[in-house]
């Protein structure tokens, strides 16, 4: 072996092949930038069709519930029970910052259990009339799909929430399928 092949790299080499990182990584960041700006855009428009979904769930329960188990004319953040024909029920109510949805049967023994939205920060509902509901639902605005960044430039970074507001008649109130 010759002496030069056993030094290592001179200053000047280290130097240079830094130089050329540092190039490459600065030239690549507007498109890690643009990357994270889709992937937000992304989990929010997911984010929204989830609860989309949610919410014409609670539709359909509401509508084709005959009466409220206990009406309330307050907000309350208990679960809301809606009953059905035969003595059947729906429960909704959040757990554990999930939507979750209990069919009851006639004895109130929980038949079926469903989630219907995860990452639920709020929940509450007030009976309007004895046939009307108000229910409000807090959720983040997008799920946290992105690598954690806690801070930036010394700025806590908080999700945006989205607060959703339905009035939903029962249709057992007298309006028919026509509602």
């Amino acid at each position: 072996m010759s002496a030069r092949c056993s030094r290592g790299f001179t200053l000047a080499e280290t130097l240079v092949v830094v130089a050329l990182l540092s190039m490459i990584v600065f030239s690549s960041w507007p498109l890690w930038d643009q990357t994270q700006r889709v992937l937000q855009q992304i989990s929010v428009a997911l984010r929204q069709s989830d609860f989309e979904l949610a919410a014409a769930r609670l539709r359909a329960d509401v509508q084709g519930a005959h009466a409220l188990a206990a009406g309330r004319s307050e907000w309350s953040a208990e679960p809301l029970e809606l009953r059905e024909p035969e003595g059947r029920a729906v429960r909704l109510g959040l757990r554990d910052g999930a939507l979750e949805r209990l069919e009851l049967g006639p004895t109130g023994v929980v038949v079926a259990r469903r989630v219907l939205f995860t990452g639920l920060l709020e929940w509450r509902w007030r009976a309007v009339s004895p046939r009307l509901v108000d229910i409000e639902a807090t959720h983040a605005a997008e799920a946290d799909i992105r690598p954690a960044v806690p801070h930036v430039l010394g700025k806590p970074r908080t999700a945006p929430r989205v607060t959703v507001r339905l009035r939903l008649a029962l249709r057992g109130a007298g309006g028919g399928r026509s509602w």
